[in-house]
């Protein structure tokens, strides 16, 4: 990538890029920023350099770099934002009613202690989990530190252990030094058009110990499902839920809507309940405004 090409058009966006004081960047419309604080509240800026051609040039570039398409027939991007490292989504043209939305999480990978979110005695009975391989998904909502727990869990990881994660944008931060990171374009838009498929086939071919998934949706539910319950254990991954019965729910509700035709809701309740054998809750709140971020664990057995 051209560094000076790259600096123009992200010029617009860095006085924002640079605040310490800010979680969230959202742009709904030209003209204007909302910016989510470290105390969880909106502020709002009117800034004229904020144009949808601006965002389609930084976006266009940053996609060509990725190997990505972006233009009116593929008209969003997921993924990060160079030299920033943060995640960005963009949606433009038709589907946007204003023609833009720009989301920008501020916020980078990290690792911190189990400890941290939990008493010492949980976090010590969660890692053993993790070194005996058990599948554990990690729950919560936007912006609740999924990932960040996720990579704090796999440290815990035996480091002589093989791994090989799938994420749509990179996240992970693996301190095994045996790993193979692989990246899915969430939205389809990479020049081969691979499938979660194509993926789960290329990570059984090359002798993992443990396969992480960043995140489950609807594409991807039935394959970690698969995988888990045919041999591959110990995966990591996190969803969007914040209860045990809402988790099981969203995953039939994912495996019927991926196109799982002639299975009944109680025969993949079942299936998911054997592939996951811990769940993890975050909660994310804000005290005295700060953001104070704690968790729970139950083994899926111990789920009715």
């Amino acid at each position: 990538m051209n560094n000076a090409v790259f600096q123009q058009y992200i010029s617009f966006l860095v006085p924002y890029l640079k605040r310490t004081d800010i979680v969230e960047i959202c742009i709904n419309q030209e003209g204007e920023v909302w910016l989510e604080t470290m105390t969880g509240e909106w502020e709002h800026k009117k800034d004229k350099k904020i144009t949808k051609e601006a965002v389609r040039l930084l976006t266009k570039n940053m996609a060509t770099k990725s190997g990505q398409t972006f233009d009116p027939s593929t008209p969003y991007y997921s993924g990060r934002i160079p030299v920033y490292d943060y995640r960005i989504q963009v949606n433009m043209f038709s589907h946007v009613e204003s023609g833009v939305s720009v989301s920008i999480r501020l916020g980078k990978a990290d690792i911190r202690p189990i400890d941290s979110y939990m008493s010492k005695k949980e976090a010590e009975k969660l890692i053993s989990f993790v070194k005996e391989g058990k599948t554990i998904l990690i729950c919560a909502d936007t912006g609740a530190g999924k990932t960040t727990f996720l990579n704090s869990l796999s440290t815990h990881i035996p480091m002589n252990q093989r791994i090989v994660t799938i994420e749509d944008t990179r996240e992970l931060l693996i301190q095994q030094p045996n790993k193979v990171p692989f990246i899915k374009s969430k939205s389809d838009t990479d020049v081969a058009g691979l499938k979660y498929k194509d993926f789960i086939n290329f990570c059984t071919r090359i002798r993992p110990d443990r396969i992480l998934m960043g995140e489950i949706d609807t594409d991807n539910t039935m394959l970690f499902l698969n995988l888990s319950n045919s041999g591959h254990g110990g995966s990591i991954s996190t969803m969007h839920s914040d209860t045990e019965s809402r988790v099981f729910n969203k995953i039939c509700l994912n495996a019927q809507m991926s196109g799982i035709n002639g299975v009944s809701s109680e025969a993949l309740m079942q299936f998911a309940k054997e592939a996951i054998d811990v769940l993890v809750f975050l909660k994310k709140e804000i005290i005295n405004k700060k953001r104070v971020f704690s968790a729970r664990f139950v083994e899926v057995k111990n789920v009715k």
